[in-house]
């Protein structure tokens, strides 16, 4: 019971579940990350926006308050949305640094490089649409490497083994985003008009499109109808002013792009 051939099958799924729980821990959506860390409005299924600094996590996320808040039983300095939540968002809004900034500098470099992206950018991007495009033939193909490295050995003796095996096979798969439209490849970096909202009450707001994934659309410029108005913030002469542009991700179950427009300057 103490030789090799009985320990590398045990180590090797242990292993397998490791890398597995952390590269879950670590998978977090592409577009909401680009959120991180900034003061974001989000609208809940109550109805009312919340304003905070994002804190996104694998399975939810977390608004930190910049001070307190009194709720019915006492302060409170975070609110904390489950995932199931959280797929309820319509819409998560950042609001823009002051142009005057060195952030506001960084800001509109950004935007010059998501119209008019570089070379290495358009590289990078092929080569993630190519990886997308044969994700399903990687992960064959890894599920092969793996049944020819554990070949010959007591793995598969060891109970729920494939089970563990092909969840590692997904975990590493999953690593790099897979999400590859090719209608949004096309818009990426041009004027889009997002339709959200209900069919009898339909809501169209103009913006950059800059990303996509899975969930979430990101799209940059975007005055929006209604202006996020978070109860706490205006009680602290903190609102965002009518007609400021935002950041905007769009929840893809509840919004899509429904046309190109032209320059905001044509």
């Amino acid at each position: 019971m103490t030789t090799l051939a009985f320990w590398l099958p045990v180590i090797f799924l242990f292993a397998a579940a490791l890398l597995g729980a952390a590269l879950k821990r670590r998978a977090r959506d592409a577009c909401l990350k680009t959120f991180q860390g900034d003061l974001v409005f989000l609208k809940r299924t109550d109805g009312l926006w919340r304003a905070g600094v994002l804190r996104p996590f694998a399975s939810g996320l977390e608004l930190l308050y910049d001070q307190p808040r009194k709720e019915a039983s006492g302060l409170v300095s975070s609110l904390v949305l489950h995932q199931a939540e959280v797929d309820k968002l319509t819409r998560i809004a950042r609001p823009p640094p002051p142009e005057d900034t060195r952030a506001g500098a960084e800001r509109r470099r950004i935007l010059t490089r998501i119209r008019n992206p570089n070379f290495f950018d358009r590289a990078r991007r092929a080569s993630l649409n190519l990886y997308n495009m044969v994700r399903d033939a990687f992960g064959q193909s890894l599920n092969v490497i793996i049944g020819t490295l554990t070949k010959g050995s007591n793995l598969s003796d060891v109970k729920n083994a494939d089970k563990k095996l092909s969840e590692m096979s997904r975990s590493l798969t999953g690593v790099i985003p897979n999400a590859w439209e090719p209608v949004l490849e096309t818009y990426r970096g041009r004027h889009v008009v997002v339709e959200s909202g209900s069919n009898d009450n339909p809501c169209k707001e103009w913006g950059i499109l800059e990303d996509y994934s899975d969930k979430y659309l990101l799209v940059r410029e975007v005055t929006m109808v209604e202006t996020p108005i978070d109860e706490d913030a205006v009680r602290k002469g903190k609102a965002v002013r009518s007609g400021t542009v935002f950041d905007v991700l769009y929840q893809r179950s509840s919004a899509l792009v429904r046309h190109s427009a032209p320059l905001p300057n044509h």
